[in-house]
């Protein structure tokens, strides 16, 4: 009754002010609404395994936006697109704020509006704004509200599901309710047809009011492509993309209808068409095949994330506007475009005005859409996942905000949501899958863009707190559902103390800059000036030279960023070169905290074990952290600690990680505080009667793993009496036959190499005396150099002998390169290079073990990227496969990547330690992890190998020692071959040259 007398009151108003044409002068409006369909799943938006020849059709006759965004799960979307608004503005029944938006019966919906300007409304498909029913005969099924579905809300007819299809691959539990107008037709309907029987409801009521009195509004939101999936008897099995393509092909098929049907009646020229999508592909194991044709899930392309995401992935979707004689053809647009637009828009075409009681965040882009401007009136969108803000766009630029992994008070789907531990700028025009943060090189638009964060919190509003533009229209308490929030504050950088439960850092806490001198922030200063600990103890491990004076750092020339001449580090030694696999504990002395703020300088490692925090003294919990980002170049963190005054803290530098950047570097801490002698004391009393044990928590990947056993390095027992004969390279280069006996040593340490048909071997050299950027060199069996290249960079990364003769290799340096070289004489000479596309803050995490493909093109991988990118002969990407498929968090930087025979890509992932298959299209088909294993055997997987016979030998660089440096494992994942021994160093990359004494006659799949 509420919802009838709203469309009176505002159809009213509008005859009030004249804002109600013709039905001729209005045109018809057709909006289709597809289900976790991907910005990649569209031939017309790049992909290459769907094809979508209707809606590429209908793309060529109308316009493309690149830049339109959806939220990023299925219940928040429909009510973005249903209000207008942000879904975080819109009221609920009772006050909440639900993961599946609710959309009170007061709110004012886009089909409300077109009724109330004499429009015929009719729905068929998916509903999802009106709660999850009563449950009365199971999952998915009612009974709803009456006041909060379709047809109280806005729609004269409606048929289709109240619900989303289920959240598995197959039919459970859940059940899939079918209505027509509020009565159930079909407790449990059978997801096969629900695509065909949408789209014959829909053109059974568009041919019944084509020739009416009064314009249509048909609002076709399609169940598909949402998992369980489905597709008719027509379309089953006639794709090579499973179920999944098959049911594309049906929606394809089913536009083409409702496109032919506007024409066969005679209203195409006066019809507008918009074509979308609620949100990204949902991406997750559990949705995941045996086969790529048995994936259930789509292709977010070029961008990075998924849906539940607030990546680019989960919220960018395709979108195509069609208007014969009104909408240019064959246009595409990358203004930014969102659903929240359309009510605003639908009524500027429909002639009205849109509602003026409440604030609207959909601003009117119907002159863009129409080709009457050229740029779109929105240039500013806000990434909220639920209610929690995450990111916001101005123009091409996007600023990430800090979040910790998978935060509780964003519901079931915390899961999907990974640690960004300091703001991250990316410029989406020129990095459309944000790859490279460029916040250090723009503080000016991360200063901007952080304004209009702080003024959207206060209009719209947070997690943990309440906007004051945000609408309730029931008595009683507000956002019960979210104030239960209101305590808990984001952890930025957060590890868990030695000894102690992880404690919350405030995100308003924490702020970085760049400036390396600054005033004291107090009375308490460590600045290491006095060339020594000023009071700091190692607790736990050992370090050669904690406080050091160095002014560049040893591999890539950069400054420390360091205030005045000392600083101290975990990674330094007496000698001329640094040590990653020192760890240890160090704390400071005991102090009173009498200030506001502390300010430091933190450099090295953006590990969950490299870190410096604030520690309660009384609860030994942590209260501030901060890390570096992968550089030795230290920034500037400010603490706000005027909740702390009076209490008694210590500093704590954490340092368990011995990869690359495993350290921490601190300079310049500072407070408004004073020294306690006595507390001192008994803390470090404490802790030398019980040395702390750090226990590092990693964030879980999207697909939930058991953690690593506790079980030794030793090598597992085999079954098998397999031995090879390898090369391995790295701190020690050496041959050892297949009995285990050293026939073969270079002097030198190396990244790469090759045992060459000639028995000589090419190797990468690391940088060094005659070397100083790195090479190559062809060495004989008695050690003589035959043909040497010096790399003119910082590093020469990687190396391959060419079929041409030539030789490949990848330069790091300030600009990255890769160069195939000629022999001239005992030199060589370039007879092809081009840049590499990648980041370049860290010159020795650009790139590694790059290989030519036989297409002529070129693989290569980007570590702090997380991409391997394929390269043409002329320098241009050409294809992209990204790791971070369960958050960068993990840390699975590429190192190896192998094209294998079958297409799919072999990858090996350092920090990771994994391995993984990836097939053409980037979906993981196959990995193998420590937890599939049963130990600790993978550590720093940076060398692969694909044998002949289908097993993958992978290294443990990390090991030292005894420990297990090779492994070789089935497809089961069944290890079958292991080598210990007992040298100091790990082994970088290798190449297995026989088993069992017979020569590999096929070795290249390194």
């Amino acid at each position: 009754m509420k919802a009838i007398l709203r469309i009176v009151i505002f159809a009213v108003m509008l005859l009030a002010s004249g804002g109600v044409a013709s039905a001729a002068d209005k045109p018809n409006i057709v909006l289709i609404f597809f289900d976790d369909l991907g910005y990649g799943d569209l031939s017309c938006f790049g992909s290459n395994e769907t094809p979508t020849p209707r809606m590429d059709r209908m793309a060529s006759e109308g316009m493309r936006l690149t830049s339109f965004y959806a939220q990023n799960v299925c219940g928040p979307s429909r009510a973005a697109l249903m209000t207008g608004c942000y879904p975080i503005r819109v009221a609920e029944p009772q006050n909440h704020k639900n993961p599946h938006t609710v959309v009170h019966s007061q709110e004012i919906t886009v089909a409300e509006v077109l009724k109330g300007a004499g429009y015929a409304t009719g729905m068929f498909g998916k509903w999802h704004s009106g709660g999850s029913g009563a449950n009365k005969h199971g999952q998915g099924t009612g009974p709803f509200d009456p006041e909060l579905m379709p047809n109280a809300q806005g729609f004269d007819y409606w048929f289709g599901t109240p619900l989303h299809n289920g959240y598995t691959r197959e039919p459970g539990k859940f059940k899939v309710e079918l209505q027509r107008n509020g009565e159930v037709l079909e407790e449990s309907t059978d997801v096969d047809m629900l695509t065909k029987r949408e789209t014959d409801e829909a053109l059974a009521w568009i041919k019944a009011h084509a020739k009416g009195d009064k314009p249509f509004f048909a609002y076709v939101p399609y169940n598909m492509v949402h998992v369980v999936l489905g597709a008719s008897e027509q379309f089953r099995g006639t794709t090579k993309r499973g179920v999944f393509g098959d049911a594309i092909a049906e929606l394809d098929y089913s536009v083409g209808r409702i496109l032919d049907t506007l024409k066969e009646l005679g209203v195409d020229d006066n019809t507008l068409v918009v074509l979308t999508s609620d949100n990204g592909p949902w991406v997750e194991g559990h949705l995941a095949g045996k086969t790529p044709a048995d994936n259930h899930y789509g292709s977010a392309g070029p961008l990075r994330g998924s849906k539940m995401m607030t990546w680019e992935g989960g919220l960018r979707v395709p979108a195509i506007v069609r208007g014969p004689g009104k909408v240019p053809a064959g246009v595409t647009r990358d203004g930014i475009v969102t659903t929240m637009d359309l009510l605003p828009t639908f009524a500027s075409v429909a002639g009205v005005a849109p509602p003026s009681d409440r604030k609207l965040d959909g601003v009117d882009v119907s002159g863009y859409l129409l080709g009457k401007s050229d740029t779109s009136p929105r240039d500013t969108f806000y990434y909220y996942g639920w209610t929690y803000l995450q990111a916001v766009r101005q123009g091409d630029w996007k600023l990430v905000l800090p979040r910790p992994a998978h935060p509780k008070w964003t519901s079931w789907y915390a899961r999907m949501i990974d640690e960004v531990p300091a703001p991250q700028l990316y410029n989406l025009a020129s990095d459309i899958g944000e790859e490279h943060d460029v916040a250090s090189a723009n503080p000016e638009i991360v200063a901007r863009l952080t304004k209009l964060v702080e003024s959207v919190r206060d209009d719209l509003g947070d997690y943990n707190r309440v906007g004051k533009g945000a609408r309730f229209y029931d008595p009683g308490e507000h956002r019960p559902e979210v104030e239960k929030w209101a305590n808990v504050t984001v952890q930025v950088n957060a590890s868990p103390a030695p000894g102690a439960a992880r404690h919350a850092v405030t995100a308003a806490a924490v702020s970085v800059s760049d400036a390396a001198d600054a005033a004291s922030a107090g009375s308490l200063r460590f600045d290491f000036e006095s060339g020594d600990m000023q009071g700091w103890r190692v607790v736990d491990g050992g370090f050669e030279a904690l406080i050091n004076d160095r002014d560049k750092f040893h591999n890539t020339g950069k400054p420390y960023n360091k205030q005045g001449k000392w600083y101290l580090s975990t990674l330094e030694t007496r000698g001329d070169r640094g040590n990653d696999n020192q760890t240890g504990v160090v704390d400071s002395p005991v102090f009173r905290v009498n200030g506001d703020h502390a300010s430091l300088l933190v450099g090295g490692g953006a590990h969950e074990d490299t870190y410096v925090a604030m520690v309660d003294a009384a609860t030994n919990n942590e209260v501030m952290t901060a890390r570096g980002d992968n550089t030795e170049t230290m920034k500037r963190v400010t603490w706000e600690t005027g909740t702390l005054k009076g209490k008694l803290v210590y500093l704590r530098v954490v340092d368990q990680n011995h990869g690359g950047w495993g350290h921490v570097t601190l300079d310049d801490f500072s407070i408004d505080g004073t020294i306690d002698e006595e507390a001192t004391k008994k803390h470090f009393a404490a802790v030398k009667a019980t040395p702390p044990t750090v226990v590092v928590s990693r964030a879980p990947a999207a697909k939930p793993v058991p953690s690593t056993p506790a079980v030794p390095d030793a090598a597992p027992p085999v079954e098998t009496d397999i031995t090879h004969g390898f090369l391995a390279t790295g701190g020690e280069t050496y041959i050892l036959d297949t009995h285990g006996k050293e026939v073969w040593r270079y002097n030198g340490a190396t990244r790469d190499g090759w045992v060459l048909d000639s028995g000589n071997v090419l190797l990468a050299v690391n940088p060094g005396k005659g070397f100083p950027g790195g090479g190559i060199v062809e060495v004989t069996r008695e050690g003589e150099v035959l043909w040497s290249w010096k790399g003119l960079q910082k590093e020469t990364q990687a190396v391959e002998p060419l079929a041409n003769g030539h030789v490949l290799a990848v330069e790091g340096g300030n600009s990255p390169r890769l160069v195939e070289l000629e022999r001239d004489g005992s030199g060589a000479k370039v007879a092809l290079e081009f840049p590499l596309q990648c980041q370049t803050d860290n010159t020795h995490m650009e790139t590694r073990m790059a290989r030519k493909l036989p297409n002529g093109n070129y693989l290569v991988p980007h570590l702090l990227d997380f991409a391997v990118k394929e390269y043409d002969p002329k320098g241009n990407v050409v294809k992209v496969l990204r790791t971070d498929l369960n958050g960068r968090e993990v840390h699975d930087w590429p190192f190896t990547a192998i094209r294998l025979d079958n297409g799919n890509t072999l990858i090996g992932c350092t920090h990771g330690n994994k391995v993984i298959e990836l097939d053409p299209d980037g979906r993981l088909v196959w990995q193998v992890t420590n937890e599939d294993l049963g130990g600790n055997y993978i550590k720093d997987a940076c060398g692969v190998q694909r044998l002949p016979n289908g097993n993958t030998v992978i290294t443990a660089y990390a090991s030292h020692g005894k420990a297990v440096k090779l492994i070789e494992v089935t497809r089961e994942k069944k290890i079958v071959w292991t080598w210990s021994d007992d040298k100091g160093h790990g082994i970088h990359d290798f190449q297995i040259l026989d088993t069992n004494g017979k020569k590999l006659t096929d070795a290249t799949m390194k």
